[in-house]
Order: structure tokens, then C-alpha cells, then sequence
């Protein structure tokens, strides 16, 4: 279904991003093959996701990632105050320091920083470095 929704805009090197509802390992795999980046939250209970990333166990603060060896894809574990589980195509796994509302900082991955800022889903045009 998400492939049949985005076909006008595979293909073009663009970033798709979407929550747990839609996202897989198999969707991240079909939109490398179609030119296409991923990143989105994952249920922890989807088919093909690293055992080592879903069963660690981490404190506040602390992440755990894998890379996919053949799509590159990154599994990433990160606990704040809840665990939250991510599939990347996109951005690697580092650390940035982000302000709260109390205006006190706070290490979030920059790769949730980029999903947390997005709609549901959408397909971006690829950034430029």
C-alpha cells in the first residue's frame, strides 16, 4: 500500500518518513531498490529487526544501533522516557544537543530530531550536505 502511494515520487532520491504503522524492513528494502530513503519509528515486534537492538537493555540517554549489511539500513534503539525504535536509510547514529521548554539542554539522536519534526508521512526531497 505505501509503495502504491508514493509511486509518483519514487525514485528521485527523496526521504519518506512515517510512523510505526507502516513501517518495515521490507519497506525500507523495496525503497532502496526505487532509489528511495527511509526513516521512521518501527514496532519492536516486526519481522527482520536485529535481535541484539530489540532486546538490549539501556538506560535514559543511552542508544543501540545495527546496520542492515545489505540496504545499509540502520535498526536503532534510543530510550528517553520511553524506548523508541527507529529504521534509517538517512542519518547515522549521533548525539545533539537539543533545548526544552524549560530551556534546559538535552542529548536527543539527530535522527529523531529529523523524524520528530515531520508529519506522519511524508516524502521529502533529499537534503544536500
Amino acid at each position: 500500500m505505501v509503495l502504491n502511494l508514493a509511486e509518483p515520487y519514487l525514485d528521485y532520491g527523496r526521504i519518506m518518513c512515517a510512523d510505526n504503522w507502516y513501517s518495515s524492513m521490507e519497506l525500507v528494502t523495496s525503497l532502496q531498490e526505487r532509489k528511495t530513503h527511509f526513516i521512521g519509528t518501527v514496532r519492536k515486534n516486526r519481522k527482520h529487526l536485529p535481535e541484539e537492538v530489540i532486546n538490549a537493555k539501556l538506560q535514559k540517554g543511552e542508544s543501540k544501533a545495527m546496520t542492515e549489511e545489505k540496504t545499509g539500513a540502520i535498526a536503532l534503539k534510543w530510550k528517553d522516557k520511553r524506548e523508541v525504535h527507529m529504521l534509517s536509510t538517512v542519518y547515522s547514529v549521533e548525539h545533539q544537543t537539543v533545548k526544552t521548554r524549560s530551556g534546559n539542554g538535552r542529548f536527543r539522536l539527530n535522527c529523531f530530531n529529523f523524524f520528530s519534526e515531520r508529519t506522519t508521512f511524508a516524502i521529502l526531497p533529499r537534503e544536500r550536505n
